[in-house]
């Protein structure tokens, strides 16, 4: 399924793949591995967005050892504190981000890939910045 998010992102759905062995192959981890490829490519020609929504998958617990893997983690890691709280994490490859946003009681609500420069989520708003220069200026006026 592709839809937009914001007008900008490409949201994409990945159906997981069936292992009728259910062996840990890591069949979904893989497919996963290669839309994100795709959308880098994407990104790196058209500056087209990506969010692959991976909290839908219900990845067992040894395909997403692959993935984690795979993917490991970058030099860049976000915390934002409000509303239960999101953890944004660059992996090991530039401009592929996991994020992670958690209900109050802590609980994993959502989880996907962006594929960007900067994830939406760590961009500031254009009227929280207005009211912040407002206050800054008050501040040392």
């Amino acid at each position: 399924m592709v839809g937009m998010v914001d007008g900008h992102n490409r949201v994409i759905s990945i159906q997981p793949a069936h292992d009728p062995s259910g062996a840990p192959g890591g069949a979904v981890a893989r497919a996963l591995l290669s839309q994100i490829a795709e959308a880098v490519d994407v990104y790196i020609h058209h500056y087209i967005p990506e969010i692959i929504d991976i909290g839908a998958l219900g990845l067992s617990a040894p395909e997403r050892a692959i993935l984690d893997q795979a993917l490991g983690k970058g030099e860049i890691s976000v915390e934002i504190t409000v509303a239960g709280g999101s953890q944004i994490e660059e992996t090991q490859f530039a401009g592929v981000w996991r994020v992670r946003h958690y209900g109050e009681g802590g609980a994993l609500q959502t989880e996907w890939i962006e594929i960007t420069d900067v994830p939406e989520i760590i961009k500031s708003d254009v009227a929280d910045m207005a009211a912040g220069l407002k206050s800054l200026r008050e501040s040392w006026a």
